[in-house]
């Protein structure tokens, strides 16, 4: 698992995991992440997603999904909140924003695109030993 910071805005910081292949090039999936606001004081990281179609229903995006999740609450080192927003229409992201964030989804209309979707939002608290 690899990641990369930058500033793709001001103001705005981003931190894209990816996860390659054995030989170092094939790119199995990506996970883009930004803050967008806070829910109850805790703040809330955006995952954005993606496989190459080549890769497709091999399980990649789940698996790079929980480890960035657990690497996020590691470094932060508190409760973070961790969001998804799927448009209705993608069924493919709906399953794995299902099966990694085991949460009930919430209807909205994306800002940008204008286009229904479905946020998924779940708290997550650092493990204690």
């Amino acid at each position: 698992l690899f990641s990369h910071f930058d500033v793709p805005e001001p103001g705005e910081n981003r931190l894209t995991y990816v996860r390659l292949d054995g030989d170092g090039k094939t790119v199995l999936a990506f996970v883009a992440c930004v803050i967008n606001g806070h829910i109850d004081g805790i703040p809330v990281v955006s995952l954005g997603y993606a496989v190459p179609e080549s890769m497709r229903n091999r399980g990649h995006a789940q698996a790079i999904m929980r480890d960035v999740i657990k690497d996020q609450i590691k470094q932060a080192g508190r409760s973070l909140y961790f969001e998804t927003m799927v448009d209705v229409d993608n069924l493919a992201s709906q399953r794995v924003s299902e099966s990694v964030l085991e949460v009930a989804r919430e209807e909205l209309v994306e800002v940008d695109s204008q286009r229904p979707a479905y946020r998924y939002t779940k708290r997550v608290d650092p493990i204690r030993d």
